[in-house]
C-alpha cells in the first residue's frame, strides 16, 4: 500500500503541474508534427537526427481523443515519468531495503530537472524509461528484454550509444561481457530499425552517421574547438552536475564517490562526453538520465533521517524550478503575444534569435540571427529596404545576445565569448541602425524599433 501510495504521490505531481506553454526550441515542431494525419509524414518531416520512437509515441497518443495535443503530449511524459520512477524503485531494491529504496527513488523523482522533463514536450522521459528498463532487466538477468529496452533507447535518441560508455565500465568491472553484449547488441537492433526509417525518407544507407551526428560530432567538435573542447566539457559537467541536483546535493554525493569505485571512471567519462555534445537547453540535458546514477550513492548514507531532509529540501528547491511553468507562460510566448497584440497590423519586419524562430514564424514576417540560413549582409539590405519604405522594423533582445546569453524555457544561459568572435550578429546588427526600446520588458527580454542607417 506505501509503494502504491507514493507512485501516485509522484504520478500527481506531475500530471497536476503541467506546462503550461511549450517550453523549448523543439517542442512546437514536436506538436505539429503529432497532429498531423500520417505517422510516415510526421517521420519524414521531423529534424534530424529523428528520434523516432518519440515521434512514434507522440503520434499514437495524440489520437486518443481528450483535450489538445500539448496537454497530451506533456500528460504522455508524466506516465512516462512515473514508469522512470517504478524502474528506478527496482533497481534500488536490488541494493537496498524497501524503505530506503522508496527515499531514494522520490529524491530522483525530485532532482529538479528530471521533474521538469516530465511536466513538458520532450523526448528524455522516453529515452529515460527504456535506458532504466534496459539496466534493471539486465540485473534481473532477462536478457531478451533488456536487449529489447535498448533498441528501444536508440531509436528515442543516438545519443543512447554514449550511454554505453557508462554500462561497460559496470559490466567490466562485473567481469560480466555477456551483459554489456546484451545491451551492446540491442543498441545494434536499434541501428537496424533506424535505418528502416532513413529508407522511408529516401535517405541513403551510407548517410547513416552523417544523420546521427547531425550537428553532434563529438570529432566534428573536437577538430572544430582543440584543446577548448576539454575545457568546455569539464566546465559544462560541473554546472550540469550542481545544476542538476542543487549544490548541497552534489556536495553531498561528491563526499560519497570515494566509497565505490565501481562505476566512478566510467560514469564520469559518459558524463563528459555527453557534456560537450550538447549543453544549451536545461544545462545539458542529454545526461538527464546518467546524473540519477550517482545518486544511488545515498544508499551508502545509514541514517534515514539525512536521506529525508534531502528529499524536503529538493521537493522544495524544485518547485520554485518547476511550478512556474505551470502558471506562467515561458517568456518566449510572452513576447509573441505582445507582439500579436498591439503590431499585427503594422505588419513589421521582426529580426530574432534563431531559439525565437518556432514561436514567431506563423505570426510575422522573420530575419532570423545565428541560424545556418543567416547572411548578415543580405538582412541588412532587407532592413534598410523595408525602412525605406516606411515599414516598422522591429528586433529582440535575445537576437543581439544569442549566443552567448539566450532563453530556453524560463531559465536563461550564459556562454562564454570566444576571442575569434567577440560580438554576436545581432550586436553588430543593431549598431548599425537608430534604436528605441518599447515599453515592454519581461524576464530581462526588450524589443527595439529600428531606425534610420547609422553614418559611420
Amino acid at each position: 500500500m506505501v509503494i502504491f501510495l507514493v507512485f501516485i504521490f509522484i504520478f500527481l505531481s506531475r500530471v497536476l503541474f503541467l506546462s503550461i506553454s511549450p517550453a523549448f526550441f523543439d517542442s512546437l515542431e514536436y506538436l505539429r508534427l503529432f497532429a498531423l494525419p500520417s505517422l510516415g509524414e510526421a517521420l519524414k518531416q521531423v529534424h534530424y537526427p529523428i528520434h523516432p520512437l518519440w515521434v512514434m509515441a507522440g503520434w499514437l497518443f495524440n489520437k486518443i481523443p481528450f483535450s489538445t495535443t500539448l496537454y497530451k503530449i506533456e500528460f504522455l511524459n508524466a506516465i512516462l515519468g512515473t514508469l522512470s520512477c517504478f524502474f528506478i524503485y527496482k533497481i534500488a531494491r536490488e541494493f537496498s531495503d524497501k524503505n530506503r529504496s522508496l527515499l531514494i527513488t522520490l529524491i530522483c523523482a525530485f532532482t529538479p530537472y528530471f521533474w521538469l522533463s516530465q511536466i513538458n514536450v520532450l523526448y528524455e522521459p522516453l529515452l529515460g524509461v527504456f535506458l532504466l528498463g534496459s539496466f534493471y532487466f539486465f540485473l534481473k538477468n532477462k536478457l531478451f528484454p533488456a536487449a529489447v529496452f535498448s533498441a528501444g533507447a536508440f531509436l528515442v535518441s543516438s545519443t543512447a550509444l554514449i550511454y554505453l560508455v557508462f554500462f561497460a565500465g559496470w559490466f567490466l568491472k562485473k567481469r560480466d561481457l555477456k551483459g554489456f553484449g546484451v545491451l551492446g547488441g540491442g543498441m545494434l537492433l536499434g541501428v537496424l530499425g533506424y535505418l528502416g526509417i532513413l529508407g522511408l525518407r529516401g535517405i541513403p544507407a551510407g548517410e547513416f552517421f552523417l544523420v546521427l551526428a547531425a550537428g553532434n560530432s563529438i570529432l566534428g567538435k573536437l577538430k572544430l574547438e582543440g584543446v577548448m573542447f576539454f575545457v568546455r566539457g569539464a566546465r559544462n559537467s560541473f554546472l550540469v552536475f550542481f545544476e542538476y541536483l542543487t549544490v548541497p546535493v552534489g556536495i553531498v554525493l561528491i563526499c560519497l564517490i570515494k566509497r565505490t569505485k565501481k562505476y566512478f571512471f566510467s560514469w564520469i567519462a559518459c558524463f563528459l562526453l555527453l557534456n560537450t555534445i550538447w549543453h544549451a537547453g536545461m544545462f545539458g540535458r542529454t545526461g538527464l538520465f546518467l546524473i540519477l546514477a550517482p545518486v544511488f550513492l545515498l544508499v551508502k548514507i545509514k541514517r534515514e533521517l539525512i536521506l529525508k531532509v534531502i528529499l524536503v529540501f529538493l521537493i522544495i528547491f524544485s518547485g520554485f524550478k518547476v511550478l512556474p511553468y505551470h502558471f506562467e507562460k515561458i517568456p518566449f510566448v510572452l513576447e509573441k503575444e505582445y507582439l500579436e497584440n498591439n503590431f499585427t497590423k503594422q505588419n513589421p519586419l521582426v529580426v530574432v534569435g534563431a531559439y525565437e524562430e518556432p514561436y514567431f514564424k506563423d505570426s510575422f514576417d522573420l530575419l532570423i540571427l545565428n541560424s545556418p540560413k543567416t547572411n548578415l549582409n543580405e538582412i541588412k539590405k532587407k532592413i534598410n529596404s523595408s525602412l525605406g519604405e516606411k515599414r516598422m522594423v522591429l528586433m529582440t533582445s535575445q537576437a543581439v545576445s544569442v549566443p552567448y546569453w539566450q532563453y530556453d524555457g524560463m531559465n536563461f544561459h550564459i556562454l562564454s565569448k570566444r576571442k575569434k568572435y567577440p560580438t554576436t550578429q545581432g550586436g553588430e546588427l543593431i549598431d548599425f541602425f537608430e534604436k528605441e526600446a518599447l515599453p515592454w520588458q519581461n524576464n530581462s527580454l526588450k524589443i527595439f524599433i529600428l531606425g534610420k542607417k547609422i553614418d559611420r
